[in-house]
Formats: structure tokens, C-alpha cells, sequence
């Protein structure tokens, strides 16, 4: 199982919004055979690891264990269900790692499994796989996207300097810089305020990793966003929520609702074009009305022990314990989930 969720991570920037999947399948207590989701609309990993074989290998998969991650889906998608096609050849045992939150398949997929005779153990590292797709259970159960907070704060806890002062300038060093850009290749859009974009002048590309850059999404209700900034003539996808109604270069303008929640309107949008994991790099007024909104899933947070300023715009502050932490030169990351995420 865990050879299954080393090879569903392979996925990470190109299944969403699907789950991260991975297979193996053990035949004499041997491998012969594994696969993994490798993008949105493939085959599914059970398939892949199916395919791999040959004939010769496939005629014997009746008396062969497979396992996944995450059960079998048992509806017709992008793709015929994988239940079916397991029950169909008839595979002495599956082993799964947790059940779908998809109401979809939530348990159907198991009990075609069963119904077929083939025996079924679930919950083998469910935590792990639970915590592998944390996001697309957020998707599933909560009809929302999964927000992922990031910020940097100096060693005192300065996230940015006052409005008086200087504009603000990069805190975390270049081994977090580094990691940042890898997050970004990883997720399906960053969201910002108009007060970033505007005292930034942010690219919010994937500069310092491979990877395809994300759709970038300015909150701009009142519509206060400088039109000369990088994220609306660089020709990168960008959204703009605002209530403007002139065109803005080539970016993307969608009118805001002023009497419905930013959140819920944006929660639609992104699900509506299959965005379903955000990266929110935005200053602390937008970060605090993603924490009040109860959408703030994930927090990451670099602090730069080696920078120290004597006044600035205070970081939000988490009172739990991280769940890990992790030094990247100067930067100390430390994320941090739900139920543990909360406000000092």
C-alpha cells in the first residue's frame, strides 16, 4: 500500500481534480505489475497496472491481490468504472486503502467487489491516504475547492512592511523561494487580493520549478486593479472578481455579485472550470477573510530566521502545534491542517 501511494504522488500536477491513485498487483507474494493516474481524463491506475501485463500475465490475475489507494470507482466517467472491470476478471483479493468521498461511489465500488466474490480489505494506511487526497475530499464533501494558505514572516513575525513604509520585498530565502515554486506547480490556480497585486506587482508564474503555471485569480470587488501590472499584460491566464465593467488588456473580468459572498461565487467558478485545489498568496486582509470564511483547508508558513524588522503588518497567528516542519536554509516551514488550524 505504500508502494501505492509513492506512485500516486507521481500524479500531483496533472490528475486534478481527480485523486492522486496508485496500483500494485501481487501475484505469489511477488509484484508484477503496478500503474498510477497520470492525468485528468486517463486511465485509471487499477487499468494502468492491468495494462501493463501481458496476455499471459493477465490470464492468471484470478488467483493475483490488487491493491489501491483509494476504492475502485464504480461510475461511469471519463472512463468505464474500474469495480466493474476488476469484478470482470475476477481478482482473488483487493486491498484498499480508503473509501471514496466521491457520493458517487462512496462504498458502491466495494460492494461490487464483493457481491462478485472477490475479497475486499479496507483501511490498510487509511490515514496516509486519507491525508494524500486530502483535497479531493474537501472537493467532494464540501462541493468547494481546497484552499492552501502559504506566507513568509520574518523571525519576529512581520509578513509585510506598513503602508507607509517601503513596498513590500521577498522574506523567504532562496531554498523557500525555490519551494514556493514547486507548491505552485502542484495546485490548479493562486488566488491574491488587489492590494498584493497592486503594492507587488506579483507574476505568480512557476519560475524556479517545471511545471505548468496555475490560473491566477485577483479579488477586486471594488475595482481598484492597476491595469499596467504584470498579471494583466504577461498573457498568462488571470481572472479578475470585480465589479468593473470595461475590459481589462486580456485578462478574463468576471462580474462579482455584491450581495453573495466573494467565496461562494468563487467557489463556483473554480469548480465550474475544474479548479479544485487553490494556493491563496495573498497579503493578511485576504487571508483573514479566507480564515473567516472557514475555507482556509491548509496553512504554510516560512519564517525567516535570519530576517528581523522592527515594525510591520503582524502575520496571522496559528495557536496548534504544526503537523511537521521542515528547515529550508534560513526558512523554517511549518504546515499546518485542519481541525488544527485556529487562530491565536
Amino acid at each position: 500500500m505504500q508502494r501505492c501511494i509513492d506512485l500516486a504522488k507521481l500524479g500531483i500536477s496533472s490528475v486534478s481534480p481527480n485523486p492522486m491513485v496508485g496500483s500494485v498487483i501481487v501475484l505469489n507474494d511477488k509484484i508484477i505489475s503496478e500503474g498510477y493516474h497520470t492525468g485528468f481524463g486517463k486511465p485509471h491506475a487499477e487499468i494502468e497496472a492491468i495494462n501493463n501485463l501481458n496476455e499471459v500475465q493477465q490470464s492468471s490475475l484470478n488467483e493475483a491481490t490488487i491493491y489501491v489507494n483509494l476504492e475502485p470507482c464504480s461510475h461511469h466517467g471519463k472512463t468505464p468504472p474500474c469495480a466493474q472491470r476488476l469484478a470482470q476478471i475476477g481478482f482473488k483479493r483487493v486491498v484498499i486503502g480508503m473509501k471514496d468521498p466521491n457520493p458517487q461511489v462512496a462504498g458502491r465500488g466495494i460492494e461490487m467487489l464483493e457481491e462478485s466474490g472477490i475479497a475486499v480489505n479496507i483501511g490498510v494506511l487509511e490515514n496516509e491516504a486519507q491525508n494524500l487526497n486530502r483535497s479531493f475530499k474537501t472537493h467532494m464533501t464540501s462541493n468547494r475547492p481546497h484552499y492552501i494558505a502559504k506566507w513568509a514572516t520574518t523571525s519576529n513575525g512581520y509578513m509585510g512592511r506598513p503602508k507607509y513604509s517601503q513596498k513590500s520585498r521577498q522574506i523567504s530565502g532562496p531554498l523557500g523561494h525555490h519551494w514556493v515554486h514547486r507548491l505552485r506547480s502542484e495546485i490548479d490556480a493562486i488566488l491574491i487580493g488587489v492590494e498584493t497585486a497592486n503594492q507587488d506587482n506579483p507574476s505568480l508564474t512557476v519560475r524556479s520549478w517545471s511545471g505548468t503555471n496555475p490560473l491566477r485569480v485577483v479579488i477586486d470587488t471594488n475595482g481598484r486593479i492597476d491595469s499596467e501590472l504584470n498579471l494583466l499584460i504577461d498573457g498568462v491566464p488571470t481572472l479578475i472578481l470585480s465589479n468593473r465593467n470595461e475590459k481589462l488588456n486580456h485578462v478574463q473580468l468576471i462580474k462579482t455579485n455584491p450581495n453573495q459572498s466573494v467565496y461562494e461565487q468563487l467557489d463556483r467558478l473554480l469548480l465550474n472550470l475544474n479548479k479544485s485545489k487553490v494556493l491563496v498568496e495573498g497579503g493578511n486582509s485576504t487571508l483573514e477573510s479566507l480564515w473567516a470564511s472557514g475555507r482556509m483547508d491548509e496553512a504554510y508558513v516560512l519564517k525567516n530566521t535570519n530576517i528581523t524588522w522592527e515594525d510591520g503588518l503582524i502575520a496571522p497567528q496559528i495557536s496548534n502545534m504544526p503537523i511537521a516542519q521542515t528547515h529550508l536554509g534560513t526558512d523554517l516551514l511549518s504546515h499546518y491542517i485542519k481541525p488544527m488550524l485556529e487562530q491565536k
